[in-house]
């Protein structure tokens, strides 16, 4: 009893004491295992379902009305409309004088460049001055040779000269002699017809008749001795004549000859020329940009130079479009009047945005890689495309800056565009095409 009433004592202690140390509250929820109930706060069914139909419309019309453009991305530059003209040395060498700047206006056939490759040769001569002291030297022989040449045969003409006008002189004396021999013979010819009429007479004799005779035949033959002599001096005549032709057919041979030798020296010293120096002109009135050549740096064949811009293009940046250049796996669909997103090199599109083009025109064959002014693709053929530029120019920092000829880039060649719906689509369709 007293053991129980001891107990019950140190309960009520032990309660008194709790009820000291804590609020009431506590002690009624700490005895509360299961807690109190708590009522929720409900949301409408009709509330909950309109609005899973508002999102599920929302995301149908979405994808019906939302796009996706299948693009492709290539490469290219800006380039005149009007075509733009590279200088290109054949040359390999060193650029002596460089006659323009930078942004230079020049005409068609103004000298831009001067290249030589002239290298020195062991005498400590450059080779460009011994070879023409060597042509000066066979020019110099060939004009001797010519001049003697010449000059033989106006000698050789000469003396035929004068030995045809003793020929002349010759043929006019003996000519003369022949006339006086023929009067002779009529003289004699009347002597013999007059000694024959005496002798019929018998108031001659028949020895003096004789006389007559023979001396008739006398200037006979003198006469034909005279005729030979004339005929053999027009022979020699003929001959001179001929000779003398002669010389100024080999007179005008010479001087052919010379000029030909001539021309042939002018030949070589401008297929020299064209080997060791080289000047590179303008094809056209424009713009010198690009400019790489400075005086005394080396030259290689086939490296640019310059690019000369037609002053059309200058005057109106309208003149300017885009030349890509695309693989096969890029223009499948690509076709006049597509859409094309520029991103220029120099104005990055992060911070500048896009350009905005239309495809023009789409070369039907590629173009191997040594024909395309193209980025380097190695051996694989690439198709030029070219498109028309929305605007000439750009903005970045407040204002406008012009594009150039020549300014790298890349392009996204937007081949198709369609619902997402059709993109979610399309495997569907594809595996369908390939069922069938």
């Amino acid at each position: 009893m007293t053991k129980m009433n001891l107990e019950q004592t140190s309960t009520r202690s032990t309660s008194s004491l709790l009820e000291d140390m804590f609020r009431k509250d506590a002690l009624s929820a700490s005895q509360q295992r299961l807690g109190m109930p708590v009522q929720p706060l409900g949301v409408s069914a009709k509330v909950l379902t309109a609005f899973l139909v508002v999102v599920m419309v929302s995301i149908v019309a979405f994808l019906i009305t939302a796009k996706y453009a299948r693009k492709e991305t290539v490469s290219g530059q800006i380039t005149p409309t009007a075509g733009s003209f590279r200088i290109v040395s054949q040359l390999a060498g060193i650029a002596e004088r460089v006659l323009v700047h930078e942004g230079q206006h020049v005409k068609a056939g103004q000298e831009l460049i001067a290249i030589s490759a002239n290298p020195v040769l062991e005498s400590g001569d450059t080779l460009v001055a011994s070879l023409k002291s060597i042509k000066a030297i066979q020019r110099r022989a060939q004009e001797a040779n010519a001049t003697a040449r010449a000059q033989q045969l106006a000698m050789q003409t000469e003396e035929l000269r004068a030995r045809r006008d003793g020929l002349q002189i010759d043929l006019a004396r003996r000519d003369a002699s022949r006339k006086i021999l023929e009067q002779r013979r009529l003289l004699q010819a009347k002597n013999v017809s007059a000694n024959q009429t005496l002798l019929d007479a018998g108031m001659v004799s028949p020895a003096a008749g004789r006389q007559h005779d023979d001396a008739y035949l006398a200037v006979q033959h003198e006469i034909a001795q005279a005729e030979r002599e004339v005929e053999s001096q027009r022979s020699q005549l003929a001959q001179v004549n001929a000779q003398i032709a002669r010389m100024h057919a080999e007179a005008e041979l010479a001087r052919s000859e010379a000029t030909t030798i001539n021309a042939q020296l002018d030949e070589r010293e401008v297929s020299f020329e064209a080997q060791h120096t080289g000047r590179l002109v303008s094809p056209i009135d424009g713009v010198v940009t690009a400019l790489q050549a400075r005086s005394g740096t080396s030259v290689n064949p086939g490296h640019t130079l310059a690019v000369i811009v037609p002053h059309t293009t200058q005057a109106s940046g309208n003149q300017l479009e885009v030349e890509l250049w695309a693989p096969s796996k890029s223009v499948g669909f690509v076709h006049p009047g597509a859409k094309v997103r520029i991103m220029y090199d120099a104005f990055p599109y992060q911070t500048f945005g896009m350009g905005q083009g239309v495809v023009r025109e789409v070369s039907g064959t590629p173009l191997l890689p040594g024909e395309n002014a193209g980025p380097s693709s190695g051996q694989e053929q690439l198709f030029r495309i070219r498109v028309s530029l929305a605007k000439p120019t750009i903005g970045a920092y407040g204002r406008d800056w012009r594009l150039v000829p020549g300014m790298r880039l890349s392009a996204d060649l937007v081949l198709e565009e369609q619902t997402l719906f059709e993109w979610i689509l399309e495997p569907l369709r594809a595996m369908n095409k390939r069922a069938l």
